[in-house]
């Protein structure tokens, strides 16, 4: 995995480097390096969770464009599951922790 100058990966929670580790399997099957473009660095929207550490940015424009959707798929099939959001972007995919109380049902609280 690499990081690409000036992004800030100082800082992201456990989870989003679950993710990124994650990320760096299967782009090793796909035969691609994996760079992390933004991490709590850059202009996002107000709320970001890249802010808080809960967000990452990696780099798409090695892979084609079926090598992208299938990317995309197939971490999106691993991480929504666990409470994470993959979403791929015109130019990078985007990651995010953002759980909801019913996507975890083993994070439910008990009484």
């Amino acid at each position: 995995m690499k990081v690409k100058k000036g992004a800030d990966v100082k800082g992201l929670s456990e989870q989003v480097w679950f993710a990124l580790g994650v990320c760096a399997a299967e782009s090793r099957q796909l035969g691609v390096g994996l760079v992390v473009t933004s991490g709590r660095d850059g202009a996002h929207r107000p709320g970001s969770l890249h802010y808080t550490g809960n967000a990452v940015d990696i780099r798409t424009r090695d892979l084609s464009p079926a090598a992208q959707k299938d990317f995309h798929e197939y971490l999106k099939g691993l991480l929504d599951r666990l409470g994470f959001d993959v979403v791929l972007e015109r130019d990078h995919l985007h990651i995010e922790w953002d759980p909801k109380k019913t996507d975890i049902p083993w994070l439910q609280e008990v009484a």
